[in-house]
């Protein structure tokens, strides 16, 4: 039997500091007492860190003489250690130093610590590509890799007015495992750009990414471009170029599958270690050993960065988009497209939109936001924090208008959580904080297996949650985040987001670092009856929500 949720929110304290205070002359937390009268009821606490930048001061605590017997003894969750240096380095450090630095229009791009020098241009421009016969180097401009990449265009096409370029690096190549073949690279190009004669679709628009990406959020180039010398021109808006190679040079361990590089999109004599391409680098490897799934995902992935860069940074000049509106729209941009792609996507499930399960070992996204509910993505610095965000959109998108949404927040000239706020609020005709929108998310990820409740991440029926641009239909399943496993000790696997409960899961909650930007989920009761109250310390900028549900 579903829990049914009667009532939220019972008391919610807000605490905002506004410029500068002084930290010894504020107190670090205020003393809260929740009072209620229950029949059966459970009792959760979620506690909403509301500051876009700072940890809560202290930690939160609660004290109740109420018992709570959801686990049985020696079931103690200890939340695995996760790497969080705050401080992202390598590969992706570099491409988001230069994305995301923002472009001034005036030549100077000398404010970009990364400044990688290359050999003289070699590759040919992408109208006189021939499969099969056209070769080049290909700068990378990734320091701590190899930079100059030989390779060979294996296929090229032209599909209605689009010309698409694929590239091989010649060492991934072949026949063999991990060896890319011609018939992976036709695969790719279909996924990405389809002959809409070839599959008899009668759609309004093609079925493939670069049409179902671009009716969300427009052209990856175009005209604005023209009005700078040192960029490429608009006519290479109709060029898209994608090179696979071994992106990390290390074969299967590596982590990278994808990327864009917006140095690509400046003049080689205004950046040397410009390709002088509209294009994005996929993981050769991954692909040759069978990850198809995880590639054509990324496909959209790494193409809506493309999009977001000219939209933001040419058309807007903006400052440079906040790490995570970028990635987030990234990840539920892979969501969108997920059944039509029939891929697994950041969700798991494909074209399935109905609820799934997902046991250990299976690991999406929602696997690892489950154990990392306290991961801020607002402080952009390991894997936890791509769950966290896409977590945070696909509530998002599911409650407050889908593609319509999510193409606002890209077309938008603003480039922080303003983006967010104000597609959210022209599009529903509201007036929410950033704030609401935290709190909002913190419910739906402790109610998501309820189809009946305001926040939503599950819904009932087999079409989940569509949206529809320009004709289209876009469609994203139910989650319930319940059904998501993760391994937490040996023998022991623990299904749904983290909740804390003293002396039963790991370390209490007086002990948890709450993050910018995140919720701590915290159970004060299970099926309690008769009146009972809890004294709670709240830190300050923390918003306390109570959730009362009926027991299970």
């Amino acid at each position: 039997m579903l829990k049914k949720l009667q009532y939220i929110m019972l008391s919610i304290l807000i605490l905002s500091l506004f410029g500068c205070k002084d930290s010894s002359t504020e107190p670090s937390f205020t003393t809260e007492t929740v009072s209620k009268t229950l029949s059966g009821d459970d009792v959760y606490f979620i506690f909403t860190n509301t500051s876009m930048t700072n940890n809560a001061p202290v930690a939160a605590s609660v004290s109740s003489s109420s018992s709570v017997s959801r686990f049985s003894a020696g079931n103690e969750v200890y939340i695995p250690a996760r790497e969080d240096s705050k401080d992202e380095s390598g590969i992706m450090a570099e491409i988001r130093e230069f994305n995301e630095s923002g472009f001034s229009g005036n030549h100077d791009i000398s404010r970009n610590s990364v400044t990688p020098s290359a050999p003289n241009y070699t590759v040919s421009v992408p109208s006189g590509d021939v499969a099969g016969t056209t070769t080049g180097t290909f700068f990378t401009g990734i320091s701590d890799t190899s930079t100059e990449i030989n390779a060979t265009c294996q296929f090229v096409d032209t599909i209605d007015g689009i010309h698409l370029s694929i590239w091989v690096a010649n060492a991934d190549w072949g026949a063999g495992v991990g060896k890319v073949d011609q018939t992976m690279v036709d695969d790719m190009a279909d996924k990405f750009l389809l002959d809409g004669s070839d599959d008899g679709n009668t759609d309004i628009i093609a079925d493939d990414i670069y049409a179902w990406v671009t009716n969300i959020y427009g052209v990856p180039w175009g005209t604005e471009a023209d009005k700078y010398t040192n960029l490429l021109g608009s006519t290479e808006a109709q060029n898209i170029t994608i090179l696979l190679y071994d992106i990390d040079n290390d074969s299967s361990s590596g982590s990278t599958i994808g990327f864009f590089y917006s140095k690509d999109n400046f003049q080689s004599s205004e950046y040397s270690g410009s390709n002088e391409r509209i294009m994005f680098y996929i993981d050769a490897y991954k692909y040759a050993v069978g990850d198809s799934d995880t590639i054509f995902s990324t496909l959209a992935h790494e193409f809506q960065h493309m999009i977001h860069f000219y939209q933001k940074q040419i058309m807007h000049l903006a400052s440079g988009t906040d790490t995570w509106i970028n990635e987030m729209c990234s990840e539920v941009t892979e969501d969108f497209l997920a059944d039509k792609l029939n891929v697994s996507g950041p969700r798991g499930f494909g074209n399935d939109l109905s609820e799934g399960t997902a046991p250990y070992p299976g690991v999406c996204r929602l696997n690892n936001f489950n154990v990392g509910t306290d991961e801020s993505f607002l402080e952009w610095s390991n894997p936890y924090d791509y769950a966290a965000a896409y977590a945070f959109g696909a509530f998002l998108a599911r409650n407050y208008g889908g593609t319509e949404l999510f193409q606002k927040i890209v077309q938008s000239s603003e480039s922080d959580e303003y983006a967010v706020l104000n597609a959210v609020n022209n599009l529903n005709s509201t007036s929410k904080t950033f704030e609401d929108l935290l709190i909002e998310w913190g419910v739906a990820v402790l109610n998501s297996e309820l189809t009946d409740t305001d926040y939503k991440y599950n819904k009932s029926g087999s079409i989940g949650f569509p949206s529809s641009l320009s004709g289209t239909d876009y469609y994203l399943g139910a989650i319930d985040l319940n059904n998501y496993e993760t391994q937490l000790g040996v023998g022991w696997n623990y299904s749904g987001p983290i909740i804390y409960n003293d002396g039963e899961i790991g370390d209490p909650i007086s002990g948890v670092i709450m993050e910018p930007g995140t919720n701590t989920f915290y159970q004060a009761g299970d099926n309690l009856t008769g009146t009972h109250s809890w004294t709670v310390e709240v830190p300050r900028d923390v918003t306390l929500t109570a959730v009362v549900k009926d027991s299970l």
